[in-house]
């Protein structure tokens, strides 16, 4: 423990190391997260600017190749985007249209509720 600076918790790093999170860094992404929410606040005020945020967000992921994934390949690996994941994530769609189910791969198979995908 460093001396007035605590260990108040543990995070994992991406190569899976348990690493000691110390008060400083904790206050600090308690602090950059209200200063993101507040920021959202501002850019964002009300449902309808929020709506039109998220209408401009698909459109332009959409000139990178995004679409629904209703309209996407069924039969080749693709690439998914979830609500509420900044991540790009590796997945397929298993069984028959449109009675199957979405899935994630990551080292583990996990279902999914992709907004968007398109072909890797």
């Amino acid at each position: 423990m460093t001396q007035g600076n605590p260990v108040v918790g543990w995070g994992t790093t991406e190569d899976g190391q348990h690493v000691p999170i110390h008060a400083d860094l904790a206050k600090a992404l308690f602090d950059a997260a209200d200063a993101a929410k507040a920021k959202r606040e501002a850019d964002m005020p009300n449902e309808q600017a929020a709506i039109q945020a998220l209408n401009a967000a698909v459109l332009r992921l959409a000139d990178f190749g995004w679409r629904d994934p209703v309209y996407t390949s069924k039969t080749v690996p693709l690439e998914l985007l979830e609500a509420g994941s900044t991540g790009i994530h590796k997945g397929f769609y298993d069984g028959e249209w449109p009675t199957g189910r979405w899935y994630i791969v990551d080292g583990d198979i996990w279902p999914s509720r992709p907004v968007l995908a398109r072909v890797t």
